[in-house]
């Protein structure tokens, strides 16, 4: 079971969700396994994230010591990710 199950909670007005970055954790790792948890399956069935962003970009941004967000599409997902340490995670229509 991943980690990040209890950290992803779903919006209840739409398909989105919203994931709590954990400073202990790489932020591609926790968003890989979010969007894993989400879809049911493991990490490794879905593809790369560094496929479709650099890793090194999402980790300054989701560091929280950037006001900066950054937007990306990955797996299926319409993802934002804030430098306030959270995570928005939305299934493309």
């Amino acid at each position: 079971m991943d980690r990040n199950l209890d950290t992803v909670v779903r919006e209840t007005s739409t398909d989105a969700y919203e994931l709590r970055l954990d400073d202990d954790r790489e932020t591609t790792v926790s968003i890989a396994e979010a969007m894993a948890t989400i879809q049911g399956c493991s990490s490794t069935d879905l593809r790369p994230l560094y496929h479709d962003v650099d890793p090194a970009l999402l980790e300054r941004v989701g560091s929280r010591s950037s006001r900066q967000s950054f937007h990306f599409v990955s797996n299926g997902f319409d993802v934002t990710v804030r430098g306030t340490g959270t995570v928005r995670i939305e299934h493309l229509d």
